[in-house]
């Protein structure tokens, strides 16, 4: 009998421009997320003031590894880039309940399906921009929502611009954000 086949379900989430999709090829070695559509993700002047919607990609990656191990890489771009932000925790949510919703249903079956149907993400990479400032209103309450759902890794992005010295300063400004985010105990202890 084969074992059964794990997949790794990863939750990307940050705001355009901050290296998420670099850093996502550099963690498969290969490129999977084309560096080179941010020029069609720039709208036209015209639309400039609109706010753009978020929207779901997915992708599918086969590692090099011993293992092969597959990982389901879920990206909502543009997170946090609209002038208003209030629907997006929420589209976020629902994306995340839904999955739980489907492992739920196939449980529940008496007659389950072989295909591992587990969707749910592990965990969430989410990319903080180094402002010296500490963490945005928006990025407090997206993981205030999203900690009870979901395991979150935040990251500061593009951190080798950074010198030692602003790199301290921006971690020690946003672990004292996260301090005052009240979240499940495994995000609330999150490293950088």
């Amino acid at each position: 009998i084969r074992d059964r086949e794990y997949r790794l379900c990863m939750l990307v989430l940050g705001e355009r421009g901050i290296g998420k999709k670099t850093f996502l090829n550099n963690l498969c070695g290969k490129t999977v997320f084309p560096t080179e559509e941010r020029i069609k993700e720039v709208p036209e002047p015209s639309q400039a003031h609109a706010s753009p919607d978020i929207q779901l990609t997915t992708e599918l990656v086969q590692l090099d590894d011993a293992r092969s191990t597959p990982i389901d890489i879920v990206l909502f771009p543009g997170c946090g880039d609209c002038m208003d932000n209030t629907s997006t925790p929420g589209k976020i949510k629902e994306y995340l309940d839904a999955q739980f919703d489907i492992v739920l249903n196939e449980e529940l079956r008496i007659k389950r399906s072989r295909v591992d149907t587990d969707s749910r993400s592990h965990v969430c990479i989410y990319f903080i921009r180094a402002t010296s400032r500490g963490l945005r209103e928006f990025d407090v309450q997206l993981m205030k929502q999203l900690g009870d759902r979901v395991n979150i890794i935040p990251v500061i992005g593009k951190a080798d611009l950074l010198t030692s010295e602003e790199l301290q300063h921006n971690k020690k400004l946003i672990m004292h954000d996260l301090s005052l985010i009240h979240i499940s105990e495994p995000t609330r202890h999150a490293q950088i």
